[in-house]
C-alpha cells in the first residue's frame, strides 16, 4: 500500500515514535544520562552485558544518532540508568496509538473515493481478503429507520478500516478489503476490522467471525461453503465478543501483529485470532539461519580437494525459502576454492525433452554455449580436446542437440534409432559419466542441478547413476528441491549410495534477513527494518517487499505478487503476462516477437522484483511461484488467447511446444499438432516424449478414440521401448481404426514383428496374409518386402526351408524393386538362414557374406549384427576358425552397441562354438557363461539349453565327468520342456550318449536322435548329431555303426563340399582303421588328420576319441 495511503503509516506531519517492533527514543536524554555516569558508549555496553542485559555499541549508536531500536534495547538501556522506559521514549506511546486510529479515521474516506475512481482490470482475476459474519441487525424487529442507521453504522466502521461492505441474503454481511487495488495493510485492517466490529456487538455475540482470502467475482455458494459452521460456532470470550477466525493461510504474514491460537481440530483450515499484541511486544519467530550450512559446504570443497573424493549436497525447502541464493554462495565459495561450477536447470514447462537438464550441462561443460545450432564441428572440437572417444559423440550430439547442418535429422539419428532403450540409456550414462570425470580431472567440479521436483523419472534414474559412478572423482553435486514433489528417496535413494549432506533449509534469521535487505541501500532504512520484520525470515517475501518501494505487505504470496503486478503499468503488465505463458524461463528474442517490439527490454522495476537475467537475452522468474502465480492471475479467456498467439511462434520452431500451446489455448488444432509433433519426436527417437505427447492427446477423449494415427505412433513409441504388451495393444487399435489400405499395411508391419517376438506366429501369419493383397494391389513395394520378409521367418522354425527361401526370395525382389537396402539385406540374411538349415555352407556363406557387406556400405548396424554372426558360423563349418571367431566376435560388440540382446546371445554362442571347436576351454567356458546370463534374462530358452551342451563339453575336456554329465542332462530336459527337438534336439541327444557313463541310456540317446533326423531338423543337427554318434560308437568298439554313421555324415555334403564333413568322415575311418589294427599306415594317416585338425579349427570336435588316440600314440612313442 502507498506510505500515503496507509491507514498506519500515514501519522501527522512528524517522525513517528514507534514502528512495527522499534521505537524513537529521545537521543539527548540518552547522550546526558551518559556522560553524567562518565561512561562511554563501549563502557555502557560492557557494563550492560555485565548485568545480562543485551545492549550492543552499535545499538546505543543507533539509539543516540535519532534512530529506532529494538522494544528490547529500549527496555534494557532504562534498566541500566534506572529510569522509566516511558521516559526515554521521543514520542509517548499512547500518544502514537491515538494518532493511528485518527488518520485512519481521516483517511478512509480518500482512499476509499480512490478505489472507486480506479478501474478494474477485467484482464486479471483478483483475490481479495473478505471478512464475513453474521449480524441480528437486519433481522431485529426494529423500525425500517433504526435498522437503516445500524447497517449505515456497520457501513462506516467497515469503510474507517479501508473495507468495502457488501450485504449477502439472509442475515450475512461481507466486508471486502484489497479491491479493486491490493495494499499491504489490507489483512491487518481486516482483522482490525473485525475485532471491532466484536467489541462494538455488530457482529452476533458468541458467534464466529472468518477472514479468508477468495477469489473476487466467484459465487457466493461456494466462497460461503465452510462459513456456517465457522460463524456458527457459539463460543465468546470472557467479555460475550464474537470469536475471529483467520485462515491459515494469512495467519504466518499477521503473526507480528496479533496472537493466535493453536489450531483446532474441529477447524484445522483456520485458526482464531486472541488478541492484538501490545507494541512493545516481539512477537516469536523461528530463528534458523544459513551460517551453518556455510561452514557445512566449506568442509565439502575442502575435503573434496584434499581426498579428490566426490559428495552430494542436497539443498531442500520451501519454495521461495531462498534455496537459490544459497546456491549462489556456494559457487561463489567454490571458485574461490578453485572449483569449476557448472549448472542446469529442470523446467516444469517448455523443456524439449526429459533430459534436457543434462543435454544443457553437457552444453556448458563443453563451453557450446546455449544457442548453437549446427554445434557438430564446435562439438567434436570439444571431445577432441578431451579426448573422449568416439563412441560417446552420438550421445552427447543426441543430447546438446548439436546435429551437423548438412546431414538430415534421420541419417545423423540412425544408430541412435537402431538401439534399444536399454542401450540408449547405457550409452547417455556412459557418455556423460566420461565428460564429467575428463573435466573433473583437470580441476575439481561443482555441478548444480537446481528445482529436482520439476524432474521426471528418466532424469532422476540417469543422474542417481551418475551420483554414484562419480563418488571417486573429485566432484560436488550441488541439488536443489522443493519438499512437494521432492524425488531424493523415491527416485535418486535407489540408484546412489553415495555420502550426502542434505541441508533442509528453515527461514533465515532477523539479523541475516537484515544483511539481506542491507543490499537495498537505496531504500529507506528504517523501512528495510520494516520489511525485514515483515518478511519473517522468508527470502522472497523480503525481497519483494524492497523490491517494491512504497511497501506491498505479502498477506499470501498470490496476494503479494498481486500487488506488485497492480503496480506496474500496462505495457509492462501485458509483457509479464507473455512471460508467464512462456514459461519459468523466457528468450528475449521471442518475447519481443510476441509483444511485436523489435527492441522491448523489461523495466528495471520488473527486473528487480520478478525477473532476473540469468544469461544475456534469457530471463528467469526470481522464483517460479511468481510466474505461476501471474499465469493463474490471468482469466481463463486471456490466457487461451496468449497461449494461441505463443503458439504461432512456435509453429516452424518447436512442433512439440507449438501443439502444447495450442493444447492450453483449447484450439481444436491442438490434437492435429499433437500428431505432428509426435511423428517429429519418433523420428528422433524420443520414444518417452512421444507417449507424454500421446497422453495429452487422450484428452481429447472422442478425436483420441477415433484417432488411428495417435494409436499406431504410441504403438511405434512402445515397439522403441521394448515395451511389447503395450504396443501390441497400441497396433491393435490402430488396425481396428484403420481405414485405408494403406493405414492397415503401415500397422501390420508395426505389429507382425511384437507377435513374432511373443510367440504368437499364428496371430502373425494370418496378419499378413490378410495384409498382402491391398500391398500388391497398391504396388506397395516396400511393404511388400517386409511382409513377405516376416512371414518368411515364419517357416524357418516350421522346417519348411525350402519356403521360407522362397518367401525371403519374393521380398527380395520386392526389395530391389523399391530399391530399399534394409529389406533387401534382411532378405538375404532370411536367405541365408534357409542354405543353413538345409546343410549348404559354402552356399549360405556366400549370401550372408553379401549382406554383410550391403549392411557394412550403408551402415545398417541392426541388420548386420545377427547377419555377420550367421556368416560366422558357416566359416567354422567350412573349416575357417580364424575368421570365424573374428565374426563371432565382431557380431558381439554391434549387437551391445544397438542392444539387441538376442543377436548377441547368438554371437556369443557363436563364439564358443569355435573356441569349443578349436580346444580354448577357458575362454568358451567364459563366452557360454556371458551368453547363458544373457539368455536367461531374456527368457531366451532355445539358446539356453544349446549353451548348457556347450559347458557340458567344457567340463568333459577339463575332466570334470559329473558335471558334463549333470550340464548335458539339464539341456536335454530343456529341449523336451520347450520341444527344440528340431532346432537342436538330434545334437544334444548326440552329446548326451557321448558323455554320459550308462551304456543303455547312450544308446537310447543315440536311438533318439537319429529317429528325429528323419524329421525336417535344422542341418546343424545332422553334422553334430553324426559325428558325436560316431565317436560313441567308436569308443564302444562298435566299428561298422561308426562307419554307418560317417557315411550318412558325407551324404549331407554331395552337393557342395564342405570341411567339416569331409574331415570328419575320413577321421572316423581312419580312427576305425587304428582302433582296430594299430597299423603303421592307419597311425601315419591319424597324424595327418590330426595337423589338418588344427589347421581347420576341429582339434577338440571328438574329445574323448581324440583323447584315446593322444594316449596310444604316447604308449607307443615310450
Amino acid at each position: 500500500m502507498d506510505s500515503k495511503q496507509s491507514a498506519f503509516a500515514a501519522l501527522p506531519k512528524r517522525v513517528p515514535a514507534i514502528s512495527d517492533g522499534r521505537v524513537l527514543l529521545d537521543a539527548g536524554l540518552l547522550k546526558g544520562l551518559r556522560k553524567q555516569r562518565g561512561l562511554s558508549q563501549e563502557t555502557l555496553a560492557e557494563a550492560c552485558l555485565n548485568r545480562h542485559l543485551c545492549v550492543s555499541v552499535a545499538s546505543i549508536k543507533r539509539a543516540e544518532t535519532g534512530k529506532a531500536v529494538l522494544y528490547r534495547t529500549a527496555r534494557h538501556l532504562a534498566t541500566a540508568f534506572e529510569v522509566d522506559v516511558g521516559a526515554l521514549l521521543g514520542h509517548a506511546v499512547t500518544t502514537a496509538l491515538v494518532e493511528i486510529e485518527q488518520s485512519i479515521a481521516d483517511l478512509h474516506e480518500t482512499v476509499l473515493a480512490t478505489q472507486t475512481l480506479r478501474p478494474i482490470d477485467d484482464d486479471v482475476i483478483r483475490y481479495v481478503l473478505e471478512l464475513s459474519f453474521a449480524t441480528d441487525v437486519l433481522g431485529a424487529a426494529i423500525g425500517p429507520e433504526q435498522r437503516a442507521s445500524l447497517v449505515a453504522e456497520i457501513e462506516r466502521l467497515i469503510r474507517q478500516f479501508g473495507g468495502v461492505p457488501v450485504v449477502r441474503p439472509g442475515d450475512v454481511m461481507v466486508a471486502q478489503f484489497g479491491a479493486p487495488q491490493a495494499y499491504r495493510s489490507d489483512s491487518e485492517r481486516a482483522l482490525l476490522c473485525a475485532q471491532a466490529l466484536s467489541r462494538e456487538r455488530f457482529a452476533r455475540p458468541g458467534h464466529g467471525i472468518v477472514l479468508q482470502l477468495v477469489r473476487q467475482g466467484a459465487e457466493a455458494s461456494a466462497v460461503n461453503e465452510a462459513l456456517p459452521p465457522l460463524l456458527g460456532y457459539n463460543r465468546s470470550d470472557l467479555h460475550g465478543n464474537a470469536p475471529v477466525h483467520v485462515a491459515q493461510g494469512l495467519v504466518e504474514q499477521l503473526r507480528a501483529r496479533f496472537e493466535f491460537s493453536l489450531s483446532d481440530d474441529r477447524f484445522p483450515a483456520y485458526r482464531q485470532c486472541l488478541r492484538l499484541r501490545d507494541l512493545d511486544e516481539n512477537a516469536p519467530r523461528p530463528l534458523v539461519g544459513r551460517a551453518v550450512e556455510v561452514l557445512q559446504f566449506k568442509g565439502v570443497i575442502e575435503a573434496t580437494q584434499a581426498y579428490q573424493d566426490g559428495h552430494v549436497v542436497y539443498i531442500r525447502g520451501m519454495a521461495g525459502i531462498g534455496k537459490t541464493r544459497l546456491v549462489s554462495e556456494f559457487f561463489e565459495m567454490a571458485r574461490q576454492g578453485g572449483f569449476v561450477c557448472h549448472r542446469s536447470d529442470v523446467l516444469d514447462f517448455g523443456m524439449d525433452n526429459a533430459l534436457w537438464p543434462l543435454g544443457q550441462l553437457v552444453r556448458s561443460l563443453l563451453g557450446l554455449g546455449t544457442q548453437l545450432q549446427a554445434g557438430a564441428p564446435e562439438l567434436e572440437s570439444a571431445l577432441l580436446r578431451l579426448k573422449l572417444a568416439d563412441e560417446h559423440q552420438l550421445f552427447l550430439r543426441v543430447l546438446t542437440g548439436a546435429h551437423r547442418a548438412d546431414e538430415p535429422l534421420k541419417y545423423s539419428l540412425a544408430q541412435y534409432a537402431a538401439m534399444s532403450n536399454e542401450v540408449r540409456t547405457q550409452g547417455l550414462f556412459t557418455a556423460l559419466l566420461q565428460l564429467l570425470l575428463r573435466v573433473a580431472v583437470q580441476q575439481p567440479l561443482l555441478i548444480c542441478i537446481e528445482d529436482l521436483h520439476w524432474a521426471d523419472a528418466a532424469l532422476c534414474t540417469l543422474l542417481g547413476k551418475l551420483l554414484d559412478a562419480t563418488d571417486e572423482a573429485p566432484l560436488v553435486w550441488l541439488l536443489t528441491s522443493r519438499h512437494e514433489g521432492d524425488p531424493l528417496e523415491s527416485a535418486l535413494r535407489p540408484y546412489c549410495s553415495n555420502p550426502m549432506s542434505l541441508l533442509d533449509i528453515a527461514p533465515i534469521r532477523a539479523r541475516e534477513a537484515s544483511l539481506l535487505a542491507d543490499q537495498f541501500s537505496e531504500v529507506d532504512p528504517t523501512y528495510r527494518a520494516d520489511c525485514v520484520k515483515r518478511a519473517q525470515g522468508n527470502p522472497l517475501y523480503l525481497t519483494q517487499l524492497l523490491s517494491s518501494r512504497e511497501g506491498v505487505f505479502p498477506d499470501s504470496l498470490r496476494h503479494l505478487i498481486q500487488t506488485r503486478f497492480d503496480r506496474l503499468l500496462p505495457e509492462q503488465r501485458r509483457a509479464l503476462r507473455y512471460a508467464a505463458i512462456f514459461g519459468n524461463r523466457c528468450e528475449l528474442a521471442l518475447w519481443r516477437e510476441a509483444l511485436g517490439q523489435p527492441d522491448y527490454l523489461p523495466a528495471a522495476d520488473m527486473r528487480q522484483g520478478l525477473l532476473r537475467e540469468t544469461e544475456p537475452g534469457h530471463y528467469l522468474f526470481v522464483h517460479d511461484l511468481v510466474m505461476h502465480c501471474l499465469y493463474d492471475a490471468m482469466p481463463d479467456a486471456v490466457r487461451e488467447q496468449l497461449h494461441g498467439e505463443v503458439a504461432k511462434l512456435y509453429r516452424e520452431r518447436d512442433r512439440s511446444l507449438y501443439a502444447q500451446h495450442l493444447l492450453l489455448a483449447k484450439d481444436p488444432t491442438a490434437f492435429d499438432a499433437l500428431l505432428v509433433a509426435m511423428e517429429e519426436k519418433l523420428q528422433a527417437c524420443q520414444y518417452d516424449s512421444v507417449l507424454a505427447l500421446g497422453q495429452q492427446g487422450e484428452g481429447f477423449a472422442e478425436r483420441a478414440a477415433g484417432s488411428f494415427t495417435l494409436a499406431l505412433r504410441c504403438g511405434q513409441a512402445c515397439s522403441g521401448l521394448g515395451k511389447t504388451a503395450q504396443a501390441r495393444d497400441f497396433f491393435q487399435r490402430a488396425l481396428a481404426l484403420a481405414e485405408q489400405p494403406q493405414e492397415r499395411i503401415e500397422t501390420a508391419l508395426g505389429l507382425a514383428p511384437i507377435l513374432n517376438t511373443l510367440d504368437c506366429l499364428e496371430d502373425e501369419e494370418r496378419l499378413i496374409e490378410e495384409t498382402l493383397p491391398s500391398a500388391r494391389a497398391l504396388q506397395a513395394n516396400t511393404a511388400l518386402a517386409r511382409l513377405y520378409q516376416l512371414r518368411g521367418d515364419i517357416y524357418f522354425p516350421r522346417g519348411d526351408y525350402v519356403e521360407c527361401r522362397r518367401l525371403h526370395e519374393e521380398s527380395l525382389s520386392f526389395s530391389r524393386i523399391a530399391a530399399n537396402l534394409e529389406t533387401e539385406a534382411k532378405a538375404l540374411g532370411g536367405i541365408g538362414d534357409s542354405y543353413y538349415a538345409q546343410g549348404r555352407m559354402q552356399t549360405a556363406y556366400e549370401v550372408f557374406d553379401q549382406c554383410v557387406r550391403l549392411c557394412e556400405r550403408h551402415g545398417l548396424t541392426h541388420v548386420e549384427a545377427g547377419n555377420r554372426s550367421a556368416r560366422g558360423s558357416t566359416h567354422l563349418y567350412l573349416g575357417q576358425p580364424e575368421q570365424a571367431l573374428r565374426d563371432a566376435m565382431d557380431a558381439i560388440v554391434c549387437s551391445r552397441q544397438i542392444g539387441n540382446r538376442r543377436a548377441e546371445v547368438f554371437s556369443r554362442l557363436t563364439a564358443a562354438w569355435v573356441l569349443v571347436a578349436t580346444g580354448r576351454d577357458e575362454q568358451a567356458g567364459q563366452e557360454l557363461t556371458d551368453a547363458l546370463a544373457l539368455a536367461r534374462g531374456i527368457g531366451a530358452s532355445r539358446f539356453e539349453a544349446i549353451l548348457l551342451e556347450g559347458q557340458a563339453r567344457v567340463a568333459l575336456r577339463e575332466h570334470d565327468r559329473a558335471r558334463a554329465q549333470a550340464l548335458i542332462r539339464e539341456a536335454v530336459a530343456l529341449v523336451e520342456r520347450f520341444a527344440l527337438q528340431r532346432y537342436i534336439g538330434p545334437w544334444v541327444y548326440g552329446s548326451l550318449a557321448l558323455i554320459v557313463d550308462d551304456g543303455q541310456l547312450s544308446r537310447q540317446a543315440l536311438a533318439q536322435g537319429e529317429a528325429l533326423l528323419t524329421q525336417d531338423c535344422l542341418a546343424h543337427n545332422v553334422l553334430r548329431f553324426r559325428v558325436a554318434a560316431a565317436e560313441t560308437c567308436l569308443l564302444d568298439g562298435d566299428f561298422a555303426q561308426a562307419s554307418r554313421h560317417a557315411q550318412a555324415l558325407a551324404a549331407v555334403a554331395q552337393a557342395t563340399p564342405c570341411a567339416w564333413v569331409s574331415h570328419h568322415v575320413r577321421l572316423v575311418e581312419v580312427a576305425g582303421q587304428w582302433l582296430q589294427g594299430r597299423d603303421g599306415s592307419s597311425a601315419q594317416a591319424l597324424k595327418v588328420l590330426q595337423r589338418e585338425s588344427e589347421r581347420l579349427g576341429f582339434v577338440a570336435t571328438l574329445p574323448r576319441l581324440m583323447q584315446v588316440l593322444n594316449l596310444a600314440d604316447q604308449g607307443t612313442a615310450s
